[in-house]
């Protein structure tokens, strides 16, 4: 579902009002404007999005890079540049993006896929702990660490009860990205079929909206997209139907019970 050369920005992602209000007042919006952001009104407090796989955070983090002015102002930190990466690399790695960042301040740094990152390892006997260490000094608030004053760190998960508690108390404020209601899944298969040729009705949308109840946002995208390649000609209810019962969603109950009970323990 990921395209990098789309210019996404908070317009164009349907539904997550007060997640894309939260993520402009504390993420965009000290950037932009940092003479408003200072003293009392400074941003101290770390900002994490955690959710369902395909929930939208891939999406809200690349909106955030698209609604900066200066994009040299915004660096990440992603699961797939760690991989095969000794903990002196890793270490070295989270260093030069500090210091690159510290360089533009005020600047936003992005880490994805926080879990993972946290949890790997090269061999099982591997000891991280070095690691941890080095990762929760750079993360400290300002109050801590002097040098993070104007950065605004902020980061995502799809499983943050697997962030150890070291470092998930340095992300005070949380925002759960959860799945699309059903008025937001009408909305987005509206919106993935797009100017493609079609018959579907105001009332096939509702069926297929109660239908995919469960669904995550990149899995309603993946039963669009499947439907437009399966015809030559007009997309019928059929056609959306026939991909609906080929991608059942990953997202299980517990799955989604879990995210409850962490929305509940540290809202």
């Amino acid at each position: 579902m990921e395209d990098n050369n789309i210019k996404i920005k908070f317009t164009d992602i349907v539904g997550y009002e007060m997640e894309k209000e939260s993520l402009k007042e504390k993420v965009i919006l000290p950037i932009l404007y940092p003479i408003l952001f200072q003293g009392k009104r400074a941003q101290q407090t770390n900002t994490i999005l955690y959710g369902p796989s395909g929930t939208g955070k891939s999406y809200l983090s690349k909106a955030v890079l698209n609604e900066m002015v200066d994009k040299n102002k915004f660096f990440s930190l992603s699961f797939d540049k760690i991989i095969n990466k000794t903990i002196e690399q890793r270490i070295a790695l989270i260093k030069e993006l500090f210091e690159s960042a510290r360089k533009q301040k005020p600047s936003i740094i992005f880490i994805d896929e926080i879990d993972l990152i946290l949890n790997y390892k090269i061999e099982e006997k591997e000891d991280t702990q070095k690691f941890l260490n080095e990762f929760c000094s750079y993360i400290s608030s300002p109050f801590v660490n002097e040098e993070n004053e104007g950065l605004i760190i902020f980061g995502a998960s799809n499983k943050p009860w697997d962030i150890i508690p070291l470092f998930r108390r340095k992300f005070r404020r949380i925002i759960y990205t959860s799945l699309p209601d059903l008025n937001d899944r009408k909305t987005l298969m509206k919106l993935f079929i797009g100017n493609n040729d079609n018959n579907i009705t105001d009332e096939d949308l509702e069926k297929l909206g109660n239908l995919t109840e469960g669904y995550s946002q990149g899995e309603i995208h993946d039963i669009i997209n499947m439907a437009i390649k399966s015809t030559n000609s007009c997309i019928t209810f059929e056609n959306i139907f026939l991909s609906l019962r080929s991608i059942k969603p990953l997202i299980t109950k517990n799955d989604l019970e879990k995210f409850e009970k962490f929305k509940k323990e540290f809202s």
